[in-house]
Parts: structure tokens; C-alpha cells; sequence
């Protein structure tokens, strides 16, 4: 009730002000245009939203009733106990069908709480004959490319699921890709993900909040379209053929996008190609409970957006390589919406503080906060009525959606910070992703 009076408060008093000290067209003059970078992309994903539910309504799923052998990898490296949740997640999956999984345990020998204790899980499901656990011991620490490329070299059957060892599923993940993969031109699946620790703090609710409107539904309407953006690192599914065709994981941070990129450069000799998200497919990972861990976390999830589109992968920004779709979409939300348009926004919020008074200050935060409450309303009801499966549990969030403008506005000026720190310092080098010896191996 608080948070609600004061901005409340604030709209009150900037109003107020405004009326009996600037002129009207001086007022408007200073309005944030720049924010309307973002309003097609929105309104193209509500569309493509739509489109998924009537698709989803005109075309019921028919289930198959052929269950393929899967395979499963597991990164563990400082998991400890916590490795039982991932493993015994898909163990435990109600499906079928073999499961064969391997937890690649990097830097076991210094690493043996999580490697002991994926030992352990060994002993107790030896007497399953349908799935198959094999814990690979990788005694030097190499790094999380390393162990799924070690991991890669032990698989044996035509699907792979790519898993965190943080990371848990939900027990129809298996079920629900095998309906997704009967289509033999999906090549890959971006998995859902949720926060599992959503209710422990403000910090965790946003993040939640985020993964359900930005992530969850904007990959929703992305893949309507053939252009998810990326492959979940901690929760991704593939065909064998296709990462052995491009000889698995390659070497430096930012794996998860890396690959997607090199996925999408089939695109364009291979039309019908596709990268898929399905909403059902749902993973749970922890998100960080400090705003440290929260920023230090983002810092390299957007510098490594520059990383990977500006440095490694600019060559791929042809229509011939990855399809026109991907082309413009990648030019529109990967070039300009995530690295173009917080450089933007830092220089007009700078700009806006060294030339302009308070009240106008305050008018056009106002601005920015109404514009992005309103998009999080709409994007929140769409998501409700359309998309989640857990509606009761998702609605105990609404209350957090006046603070949600707040924090997307400051996470757009973060990325802001992030493209800099990689265009002048190379920050994805400095990563506990892997150890700076392998990453030196990569020329980029």
C-alpha cells in the first residue's frame, strides 16, 4: 500500500508542478521518443502470442506414441548435495522411453562433495533398466564447454537435453519435447525456465516476474515465427546429428548464444529449419538474491550479447546464411534493442540531467515509468490468460508489477553499462564460466 502512495505521491507533486512552471510544448519537447524502440518488437510478440494460442486451439497436439531414447547432460562443478535435484529430476521422468544420463563432474578432484554424491545416486538406480547414470570425473577443471563436449563424445542415443546442475525439470520435460521433436525439422528446443527461489526476496520476484513476461513469453511469440533468440545454457534440447554436425561446443564464454548462431547459419540453406520454444517445457534454476550477484550476473550476460554479435559472429548477419526472419529479427532485437538502444538511453537520461531542471527530470522518469507499467499490465495479462500453467502461483505476483517498470528501466541502463565494459575492457574474458587458460584458446 505504501509503494502505491508514493508514486502516487510522485505523479501528484511532478503534475503539479509542471502545470505552473513549464510551457506545454516546452514539456513535451523533452519526451522520451527513444522508448518507442521498443514498442514494435512488443507488439509483435503480443500478436505472435495470439497467433500461438489459436494455433495451439485449431491444431490440438495428437500424442505420439513412439518414445525415442534420450540422453542427458549434466555440467555439475560446485553443486555439492544440490546435484540430487538435477539428477534425480530425470530420473525420475514420466516417460517410457530409455534415459541415459551423464553427469560430467569438472574438477573432481577437488570437487568431491558433488562427485561423491552423483556417486551415490549411481549406487541406488543401478537396478533400472531403463535409464542409466554415468558420472564422468573430469579431475583438472576445464570449464562448462569442456565437460559437454566430454559429455558429447559418450552419448549414444538421438536426442540430448542439456542440463545445469543446478538446474531441476519438471517430470513431463522428456514427454513433452518427444511431441515436439516428431516434427523432423526442429533441430533444437529452447527450454522454459522458472525461478525456483522466486519468493525469497523483491530481488528474486522481479526475476521471476522477468523470466515469466520477457523470456518465457517472449520466446513464446518468437518461435511463432522461427526467431527464438537463444538456447538456454542451463536448459536446452537437441538432435545428436545436428551438434555432432557442427562438432559440439566451442571454446569461450557465451556457449549457449554461440551455438544458437551457428544452429541459425543452417538457416539459410535449410529453410525449413527450426529452433522452438515450448512453453510447457519447464525447467527451474535459482536466480541470484543479491543485487550484487544480480548485476554481476548481468554484466556478462549482456556484455557477452556485444561478444557474440559484434565480434564472433558478425560474419553470420546475412540473409543467405540465416534466412531473412532471422536476419531482420537479429538486427532489430539482438544489434539495436540490446546493445544500440542502452547506449541510447544512457546518453539521453545524461544529457537530460546535465541540461534540464528537476521537475523536468522527474516528468519524463514519470514517462518511462507509466510507459513501461502499462507494457507490463498487457504483457502480464496476455501471459496469464495465454501461456501459464501454473496460474494461481503466477497471479501471487501481481502486486510486485508497480515496482517492475523500476527495474527494467534500470536493467536497459545496466546492459548500457555492460556493451561498454566488453567494447573497451573484453569483460567476457573475466568468468568463472571457465578457467582463463581455456579461454585464452579462443581467438576471440
Amino acid at each position: 500500500m505504501s509503494l502505491w502512495l508514493a508514486i502516487s505521491s510522485w505523479f501528484t507533486y511532478t503534475y503539479t508542478t509542471l502545470i505552473h512552471t513549464a510551457p506545454e510544448a516546452d514539456v513535451w519537447r523533452y519526451m522520451p521518443f527513444v522508448l518507442l524502440f521498443e514498442l514494435p518488437l512488443t507488439l509483435l510478440v503480443w500478436l505472435c502470442i495470439l497467433l500461438y494460442a489459436w494455433r495451439r486451439w485449431r491444431y490440438p497436439l495428437i500424442a505420439t506414441t513412439q518414445y525415442p531414447k534420450w540422453s542427458i547432460l549434466i555440467t555439475c562443478y560446485s553443486e555439492g548435495k544440490d546435484v540430487h535435484k538435477s539428477i534425480i529430476s530425470v530420473l525420475e521422468q514420466n516417460y517410457p522411453g530409455f534415459i541415459q544420463i551423464i553427469a560430467i563432474i569438472d574438477g573432481a578432484k577437488t570437487n568431491q562433495e558433488t562427485y561423491q554424491s552423483a556417486l551415490a545416486l549411481k549406487k541406488r538406480y543401478a537396478k533400472r533398466v531403463d535409464r542409466e547414470l554415468i558420472v564422468l570425473p573430469k579431475w583438472k577443471r576445464g570449464g562448462r564447454v569442456s565437460s559437454l563436449n566430454s559429455g558429447l563424445q559418450l552419448v549414444k542415443n538421438p536426442l540430448v537435453l542439456v542440463l545445469d546442475g543446478d538446474t531441476s525439470c519438471d517430470n513431463d520435460v522428456l514427454w513433452q519435447a518427444t511431441q515436439t521433436f516428431t516434427d523432423n525439422n526442429v533441430i533444437a528446443i529452447a527450454g522454459a525456465l522458472r525461478v525456483r527461489n522466486a519468493k525469497k526476496n523483491i530481488i528474486t520476484r522481479l526475476q521471476a516476474l522477468e523470466y515469466m513476461l520477457s523470456i518465457h513469453a517472449g520466446k513464446t511469440g518468437l518461435s511463432e515465427i522461427n526467431a527464438v533468440n537463444n538456447i538456454s545454457g542451463a536448459f536446452g534440447l537437441f538432435r545428436t546429428t545436428i551438434l555432432r554436425r557442427i562438432l559440439g561446443w566451442d571454446s569461450g564464454s557465451a556457449e549457449d548464444l554461440d551455438i544458437t548462431m551457428r544452429l541459425k547459419n543452417f538457416f539459410g540453406a535449410h529453410p525449413a529449419f527450426q529452433i522452438v520454444f515450448n512453453p510447457k517445457i519447464i525447467a527451474l534454476t535459482d536466480a541470484p538474491d543479491t543485487w550484487w550477484g544480480y548485476f554481476k550476473q548481468r554484466l556478462r550476460w549482456e556484455g557477452d550479447l556485444y561478444y557474440i554479435y559484434a565480434r564472433k559472429h558478425w560474419q553470420s548477419f546475412k540473409p543467405s546464411q540465416i534466412g531473412w526472419i532471422n536476419f531482420f529479427m537479429m538486427v532489430w532485437t539482438g544489434l539495436v534493442f540490446q546493445i544500440v538502444f542502452p547506449l541510447i538511453v544512457i546518453v539521453f537520461l545524461a544529457y537530460l540531467m546535465i541540461t534540464q531542471a528537476g521537475y523536468m527530470i522527474a516528468f519524463v522518469l514519470m514517462l518511462i515509468y507509466l510507459f513501461y507499467l502499462i507494457i507490463s499490465l498487457i504483457s502480464y495479462a496476455e501471459y496469464m490468460l495465454i501461456i501459464s500453467e501454473r496460474k494461481r502461483y503466477d497471479l501471487s505476483f501481481w502486486w510486485c508489477l508497480g515496482l517492475l517498470p523500476c527495474y527494467t528501466f534500470v536493467s536497459r541502463l545496466w546492459a548500457g553499462v555492460a556493451v561498454l565494459s566488453e567494447l573497451f575492457l573484453h569483460s567476457h574474458q573475466d568468468t568463472a564460466m571457465a578457467p582463463w587458460w581455456v579461454l585464452k584458446k579462443s581467438k576471440f
